[in-house]
């Protein structure tokens, strides 16, 4: 793919960790460290006018597949069973779409509390020790 005339220059000084980061990550990618910023700067405008980058889009999908097959299992085995109604399971499914937002707030706010994230890692919290008991 021809790329249009580029006229313009960008640079910025990376520590030592940080370049063997990115070298790394262009190496993966087949390119070199330049063109890998370049196309991840662009890719990155790119997607800030999307919902979601394509990971996330990806991970999405992954995530809506499930929920209709766990959905459609657990509701047909219920139904079938006489666990539930046809009736109650679909007042069920309203309600966790209603509040979907509210349990993965909740769900979040524990994760965070036990775990923080640097460079794409996630690492346990130091736990809180009372002071209050020791004296």
């Amino acid at each position: 793919m021809k790329h249009p005339r580029r006229t313009h220059a960008i640079t910025f000084r990376v520590a030592e960790d940080e370049y063997n980061q990115i070298a790394l990550a262009a190496l993966e990618a087949g390119t070199t460290p330049t063109d890998w910023c370049r196309d991840h700067c662009i890719d990155k405008s790119e997607a800030r006018d999307r919902m979601m980058s394509e990971g996330q889009r990806i991970m999405f999908q992954e995530l809506a597949t499930l929920r209709f097959l766990v959905g459609s299992v657990v509701g047909t085995v219920a139904i079938e069973s006489n666990l539930l109604t046809k009736e109650k399971w679909e007042e069920m499914l309203r309600q966790a779409r209603e509040q979907a937002a509210q349990h993965s707030n909740q769900l979040l706010a524990h994760y965070e509390s036990k775990w923080f994230f640097r460079n794409g890692e996630a690492h346990p919290r130091e736990p809180k020790v009372d002071d209050s008991d020791t004296a």
